[in-house]
């Protein structure tokens, strides 16, 4: 249960981190599931010369920089039913309805991302940005679940207080990214950098200014569900957010793994 504390802060903020929101079992059959299908494709592969590799190690036997499989791994595992079954989790729908949205519909397939250490990697951690790609209606939130710890070793997200109240900002695609066109709108915000543990969920206003961080090129692989939902009845196909889907790239069209 939310607390008039954390629904106040949310909405001054723009987030708020919820800890142990999912039980552990939960958590543990995502990664099971990841487990598995990362095994699979291991062996596939040719890469697995031991059933007994951790999630971890699987995820850097797998996706091998500028393989043609690293992105259908990505696209494979997003749908693993422990993932898609996250996105209507009672404790998080009632969440959501707390938090504002009225009836929360999920109209994509969650993402499951892997924030690898490494120079190379750099590349892909997010720049300033909305979440334009999800954002369907005036009201919608992203939810992001830890797999793993994030924090600033491991990687993590930075939030800029109070930005989700600007309102849609203007962006644009640079090397295969969206970001704000003027970044400059953060100056001044409040930076957090979230740190949360598995079994936590993080609600972030989707037109909250955010994005990846990770304080230098070690740590741990850091891995985590994202999914955004929109408020049903605060949906019109003839407003600018719903026109969003003809005019902003979806995952699938960027370069981004």
């Amino acid at each position: 249960m939310l607390t008039h504390e954390q629904i106040k802060a949310f909405n001054q903020s723009g987030f708020l981190h919820a800890p142990g929101m999912l039980s552990r079992d939960w958590v543990n059959d995502m990664k099971a599931q990841l487990h598995c299908l990362f095994a699979h494709q291991a062996q596939k592969l040719g890469v697995l010369d031991t059933p007994q590799y951790d999630l971890e190690t699987l995820v850097y036997k797998v996706m091998e920089p500028n393989s043609p499989h690293r992105k259908a791994v990505y696209e494979l595992v997003r749908h693993a039913p422990a993932i898609r079954a996250t996105q209507y989790h009672p404790d998080i729908l009632y969440a959501l309805e707390v938090l504002g949205l009225a009836f929360p519909v999920s109209l994509q397939v969650p993402t499951v991302r892997f924030d690898i250490p490494g120079e190379f990697e750099k590349r892909y951690l997010t720049r300033l940005h909305q979440d334009l790609r999800s954002i369907r209606s005036a009201s919608c939130i992203t939810v992001w679940v830890p797999l793993t710890r994030i924090d600033p070793k491991n990687g993590s997200i930075v939030c800029y207080s109070g930005t989700h109240k600007l309102g849609m900002l203007e962006h644009k695609i640079t090397d295969g990214q969206i970001e704000l066109r003027k970044p400059d709108v953060v100056d001044g915000c409040e930076e957090i950098i979230l740190e949360a543990d598995p079994c936590d969920v993080v609600f972030l206003n989707s037109f909250c200014v955010h994005k990846s961080f990770r304080d230098g090129s070690d740590g741990s692989i850091k891995i985590n569900v994202q999914f955004m939902h929109n408020d049903g009845f605060a949906y019109d196909p003839y407003d600018e957010f719903a026109q969003l889907e003809q005019t902003v790239p979806d995952y699938k069209d960027l370069y981004k793994y």
